[in-house]
Order: C-alpha cells, then structure tokens, then sequence
C-alpha cells in the first residue's frame, strides 16, 4: 500500500499520455518491454476469439502500469475495466481513467476478485493475465467472473507460475534469490531444511528481503496460493463455464531438469508432466 492521499475522483489522462509514461518507464527499465508486449500479445490472442471492436473487457489482475488498457484500446474495445489490488501503490490513487480515440475508456482501480462490484452480464470478454497463482479462492472468482460476462462472452486466462512446477515458489519476484532454491525443493523441504540450504549460500547484496523474509514468504505469505495442478484444473472443470480449451504451459528448463523431474515423480504425489507444467492457458465461454 501507499503512504499517499487517496482521492475521490480518479486520475484522468489520454491514452497518449499513457504511452508516454510507459515509454519513460521503459527507459529507466528496459525489462518492462518485455512485458508490455506479452500483455499485448494476450489481448491479441483474445480478439482472435472475440473481435474487441466496440465491446467491454473486464481484466482480472490488470497490469498496473496500463500495459493490456493501452492495447485494448488500440484494438477498438469500447470499455476497459482492469482490476489490480496494487492501483494504489503504482498511481497514489485507487482509479485511473484513461480516455481514448471515439470515446474509448479505459480504468485502471481496485476491487475485490471474490466479490466483484459490477451488474450481471456488464461485459463481452473477460481477461486474466498471471493472476489465477494468487488467487485462494479460485472458484469464487470463477463465479464472479461468470455472473459479469454476457452470454456468448469468452474469457482468455493465462498464468504462471503453479506452484507444483520448479520454480512455484515465486521467489523469482526477489531476483536472483530464485537461483538460491534449487528445483522444486519447496515441495519437499520442511521450513527447516530450507533455512539450513539458504543459509549455506552467499546471500545477495542487492536482495530485497532477508532470508526469513524469504522463508516467509514461501512458506507463510499470502501473495501465492499454493494450489498444484490438479486442484488448479479442478477448480476450472468444476465452474460453470465451459472450457473451449485447455493448454499446459511446459517449464523451460535445462533438459536435464526433466530428470530430476522423472525421479521426483517417484517420491511426489505428481507425475514428471505435471511437475513440468508451469502455469495454464484456457478460454472459457459463457453459453
């Protein structure tokens, strides 16, 4: 959260204004390209399923800086609503609205994935982007996303990493901490055991948190839900929404990393391939 103000009406600036942040932002870290272009390679993907010209999208766990608004916009849709916990930190505001060409809008705000504050069937197309690894309820918010979207309407969900694949342990949000833990050891190593393995390496100079900072936040924290794979599908197959389809995003691991996976499939409850699952890709349809 933010020390900031926050004010009752939201921050308001044009899609080209949006872009010029995004550029500015770019420059001082050239890692974020990366991620805009993924975020606009989704909402590509999404209106190869769903033409975007004219409709409503609601995006679940929106990109804070405006990655998937500026697309959507550029792509025609009409209203874009994007729903991110972390508005308030990014912007030092809990909305933003961003207007484009024809009367486009795009909002960027907070809210609650479990109890979604929008009418019945508000929206066409739904977007979900690295965002079903976090959340505890999934089913809730399958629901939730259910009762917005129109009959007829799509929802395109993508994310990674589940927890049951080498690196499920998101330490990967602290940098190079995620090289410290070695594949899928959070799986099998007590609290214990991985204090003593961290603590036999030379911890980085930059890192943003301690080592029980990092035990904490594998093995206590609520930013991850910790649910494998196969709870993951189940909560999919089980929501009212019918799954056009299913694809499993494979782990691009070293090859000798499916070793290591062949013989933990023995002593875990998950086969090799699951273990090398790293997150899901699916398009629901609301008939």
């Amino acid at each position: 959260m933010t020390s900031q103000p926050i004010r009752s009406a939201p921050r308001r600036l044009t899609l080209d204004a949006l872009r010029g942040l995004l550029q500015d932002e770019e420059a001082a870290a050239p890692h974020l390209g990366g991620l805009r272009s993924f975020n606009h390679f989704l909402v590509g993907e999404l209106d190869k399923c769903r033409a975007l010209p004219g409709c409503t999208m609601l995006d679940l766990g929106a990109s804070i800086h405006g990655y998937a608004l500026e697309g959507a916009l550029d792509r025609g849709v009409a209203l874009y609503e994007g729903i991110d916990f972390d508005v308030v930190r990014h912007w030092g505001e809990d909305s933003v609205e961003i207007t484009g060409p024809d009367g486009r809008l795009g909002r960027l705000r907070q809210m609650n994935a479990e109890q979604l504050d929008f009418p019945n069937a508000s929206f066409d197309c739904l977007l979900s982007i690295s965002t079903f690894e976090h959340f505890h309820h999934p089913d809730r918010v399958l629901a939730e996303m259910f009762r917005v979207l129109r009959p007829g309407g799509v929802a395109l969900v993508s994310f990674e990493p589940i927890w049951t694949c080498s690196y499920g342990h998101h330490l990967h949000h602290f940098g190079a901490l995620s090289d410290l833990v070695p594949p899928w050891s959070h799986l099998f190593l007590s609290e214990e055991q991985m204090r003593a393995v961290l603590a036999r390496q030379p911890w980085p100079a930059d890192a943003p948190v301690d080592l029980d900072g990092a035990l904490q936040w594998t093995y206590h924290g609520d930013g991850i839900n910790r649910h494998d794979i196969r709870r993951l599908k189940t909560y999919f197959e089980q929501s009212p929404f019918e799954i056009d389809w299913l694809c499993p995003l494979p782990d691009e691991a070293p090859p000798e990393r499916a070793a290591v996976a062949a013989y933990l499939a023995r002593v875990l409850p998950y086969t090799a391939e699951e273990l090398l699952t790293r997150g899901l890709s699916l398009l629901l349809r609301k008939r």
